[in-house]
């Protein structure tokens, strides 16, 4: 206001124009503006619940959420972690710090609002901390690892301890072969200072080129090693030493784990051929929920399912300096999140293969899926020899097919053995030796340096091809040991064509060596009872199918069979339809997409499957890799039932071999860890649920920073512990699995994870706590001591506001 000529006149300034600072100022002073932006939060969080809700309510299952749509594909965690998420929580994190500093003022009344405001700030730089810099995953922690000095080698080398694990050292008549044969978790001591005490103890089988014997290893005592003859006596009994080759030395030792595997991750894992360590490449954009294939012919369709192509091109660039194909293009083209690597038949083979599938049915069991193949050693019979597969060409060989062969005396299986040139002759019943157990002895022949032991047999096979085309064998796979060489031999009932293969237990693919001339054998399959009690022949044209079943009583069935139309077979108790005949059948491996509704949830990327493609520049190589839980070096990783290792191979213009594998990315912990004893306390009572015992996992870990080991540290189901910046506890345990002859206590699955930020976070609650508590608690107590202050002064207030009133009537020149 200006005064003129004694007149008061208002002169009014012109606004100065308002700038985009000051309208972003105001923005984030508006309450509005940050309810706004609270409701887009609510929504977001909870958007797909909703929608969860909505289909329960219509019954729909396996409808895609928003964060699984394609183009989007995360994870609930990483939902939780996107860009529009920390985005919002930025932007009511600014909006809260205008209103404050802008409307608020910073005085006593106002601390609990600016306590409240502080503390959800702080709480949000927390949570940005934590969740940016967030890393779990998990790794498996085997109990041991036997480290074996065999004689003659510089370098000692590792066994893992699980079921069945085995490793041969060497070649040809130096090899040393070890096998896991037992494993006993709680061995008790039964002498010594030590008795009463308990062990972990391990059972490993020794073939040396000369010698086959058992050690016994307990762990933290190794003292107490000592071995076992084949016969089963002691060695320190029978020998009067506890070793029967001192220069083999065996120990148990730590298994340590360097690495764990990121949850929620992918990775592309590369080596040449033959290395030990992988390379890895990340694959920043992970794809998860939905097939992505460029055309319907690189995979089998779940039957009539119409999966809709999409593609795929995801790069897939080297990180590391010494990556092998650091020069290579290398992209992810495909992913499937539910299928498995399978082969079928097709019928378009340019060979004479025949293939016949059928489905028996009994009374009392469920159908039975057949497939055989004629020509095959292996899979021209099934169900233990009881059912085989023929091929025939004329109608002659059908009858002679069909032939029941009752004339025979039966007989059993049996191997003859011969020395050239010796009295040496043996004959053993092939039924008695025949088993898978890579475990069992080899029997020697006496006389001679030669040993054997006959691993199967098969019958009822037919040769495709060549001078003996057309005619029914039986063969004997059996394994030969000498001083000079190691031999698999396939001893066939026509001496003609007996073969000798090196070191092969399956010469498919493979050429035969000159067969040995040291030791002769001559199998007869036997006969009667130990043929076929089902034979399926089939020829071309208007020969068909037709079937022979031998009864137990010694009946003989014969029929002539339909494709797709079942026969009763011994009197209506068995059914046997014939689905499919193939004459050319070729096998074609592709991966197989699971049917929705037969997917497993809980397997989540177990059964995933990723399409890479290589381009070296020279050449273009596309494969299919199966998902890895864990990127092991090696088979000896691969505990059946528990953990699973498969690796691909393309061959590049450089002439180079490269292994490839699919799996999660890993995270080097700062120092490895080790797992001294494992055990599962059992506590009775307390608990009403279906269990009647409360179970907790225990697991005594070890750590190392390579000056030696740390003292046990005890980790169990929600008593996790802290080392060297990661946080460890409980995730999984190796049971006991009888069908595997396991006993189980093997490892301990270690969750792993950090938790930065974590005091940020609480220290943002306990000051937001407060600031609540001062809010509705004390901030009254103040307005109600202020109230009763103004009531204690009304009168002299009074007093002050009308005199004012007297002087503003004075100057306007009203009476007073």
């Amino acid at each position: 206001m200006t005064q003129t000529n004694g007149d008061f006149t208002t002169a009014r300034a012109s606004a100065p124009a308002r700038g985009p600072l000051a309208f972003l100022l105001d923005l984030f002073s508006s309450v509005w503006f940050g309810i706004t932006l609270l409701v887009i939060l609510f929504i977001y969080c909870s958007i797909d619940g909703f929608m969860l809700f909505a289909y329960s309510m219509l019954g729909i299952d396996g409808a895609p959420l928003i964060r699984t749509l394609p183009g989007i594909e995360l994870t609930e965690f990483e939902w939780f972690h996107w860009w529009p998420f920390n985005l919002l929580c930025g932007l009511i994190a600014l909006n809260l710090i205008v209103v404050t500093v802008r409307r608020i003022p910073l005085k006593t009344i106002n601390l609990g609002v600016w306590m409240i405001h502080t503390g959800i700030i702080v709480l949000i730089i927390g949570s940005v901390w934590y969740f940016g810099t967030k890393v779990e995953g998990d790794a498996p922690v085997f109990r041991r690892q036997a480290t074996i000095r065999v004689p003659g080698m510089a370098e000692p080398v590792g066994l893992l301890i699980r079921p069945g694990n085995d490793l041969t050292v060497g070649r040809g008549t130096n090899a040393y072969h070890f096998s896991v044969s037992q494993i006993t978790p709680e061995w008790p001591i039964l002498s010594g200072d030590d008795q009463g005490e308990k062990a972990y103890a391990v059972f490993i089988d020794v073939q040396t080129p000369t010698q086959a014997f058992t050690r016994q290893l307990l762990a933290g005592y190794p003292q107490y090693t000592e071995d076992i003859l084949t016969t089963g006596q002691r060695a320190k009994v029978a020998n009067a030493t506890p070793l029967v080759d001192t220069d083999l030395q065996i120990s148990l030792d730590f298994a340590p784990t360097t690495h764990f595997h990121v949850v929620d991750s992918q990775a592309l894992f590369i080596r040449r051929l033959g290395e030990r360590d992988w390379i890895e490449r990340p694959i920043k954009r992970p794809v998860r929920y939905y097939e992505y294939i460029a055309s319907r012919d690189e995979v089998w369709l779940p039957g009539d399912a119409d999966i809709p192509l999409r593609k795929l091109d995801v790069t897939i660039p080297a990180v590391a300096a010494d990556d092998p194909l650091r020069d290579a293009s290398v992209h992810l083209t495909g992913y499937l999140p539910h299928a498995m690597d399978r082969g079928r038949w097709i019928d378009d083979g340019d060979q004479l293969n025949p293939v016949l599938s059928a489905t028996l049915t009994t009374k009392n069991s469920s159908p039975a899926s057949l497939e055989l193949v004629a020509f095959d050693l292996r899979r021209s019979t099934t169900m233990n020899g009881a059912v085989a597969f023929r091929w025939v060409q004329t109608p002659e060989q059908l009858e002679s097919v069909l032939a029941s062969g009752d004339s025979e005396p039966a007989h059993g299986p049996h191997l003859l053995v011969r020395i050239p040139g010796t009295d040496v002759k043996i004959e053993h019943d092939v039924n008695a030796l025949a088993s898978s157990d890579p475990s069992l002895p080899f029997t020697p022949v006496p006389g001679s340096d030669y040993s054997f032991r006959v691993k199967s047999m098969v019958n009822d096979l037919q040769i495709p091809s060549g001078e003996y085309a057309g005619r029914t064998i039986s063969v004997a796979v059996v394994e030969v040991k000498s001083p000079a060489r190691s031999f698999t031999r396939w001893v066939a009932d026509l001496p003609e064509i007996t073969r000798d293969f090196a070191d092969q237990t399956d010469p498919s693919g493979h050429q035969s060596t000159e067969l040995d001339d040291g030791i002769e054998m001559l199998f007869h399959p036997g006969s009667g009872a130990n043929r076929a009690l089902m034979v399926l022949a089939a020829g071309p044209g208007e020969i068909g199918v037709h079937v022979r079943l031998k009864g137990s009583s010694g009946t003989v069935e014969r029929h002539q069979l339909k494709l797709g139309q079942p026969v009763a077979l011994s009197s209506g108790d068995l059914t046997l339809t014939v689905d499919g005949l193939m004459t050319h059948a070729r096998s074609e491996r592709r991966p197989d997409i699971v049917p929705r509704n037969q997917r497993n949830k809980d397997a989540k990327d177990l059964l995933s499957m990723a399409k890479v493609e290589v381009n070296d520049g020279g050449v273009t190589r596309s494969v299919w890799l199966p998902f890895n839980q864990y990127a092991f070096p090696n088979d000896q990783f691969a505990y059946p039932g528990r953990m699973f290792y498969d690796t691909r191979q393309v061959r590049l213009s450089d002439g180079q071999t490269y292994e490839l594998m699919f799996a999660r990315k890993r995270v080097q912990l700062p120092y490895p860890v080790a797992l001294d004893d494992f055990e599962l306390e059992q506590h009775a009572g307390g608990y009403t649920g279906s269990a009647l015992q409360i179970r907790d996992y225990v697991s005594r870990l070890r750590f190392t920073d390579g000056t030696g080991w740390t003292e046990p540290m005890k980790i169990h189901v929600n008593g996790p512990t802290e080392f060297g910046g990661y946080w460890y506890f409980q995730s999984q345990w190796d049971p006991p699995a009888p069908q595997m002859s396991s006993a189980g206590f093997n490892y301990t699955g270690l969750g792993v994870g950090n938790r930065n930020g974590v005091h940020v976070q609480l220290a943002g609650c306990a000051i937001a706590v407060a600031g609540m508590i001062y809010a509705f608690y004390v901030k009254p107590i103040i307005k109600r001591r202020r109230q009763l202050a103004v009531r204690a002064g009304v009168p002299a207030e009074r007093a002050n506001i009308g005199s004012a009133k007297r002087a503003v009537r004075e100057l306007e020149g009203q009476p007073v």
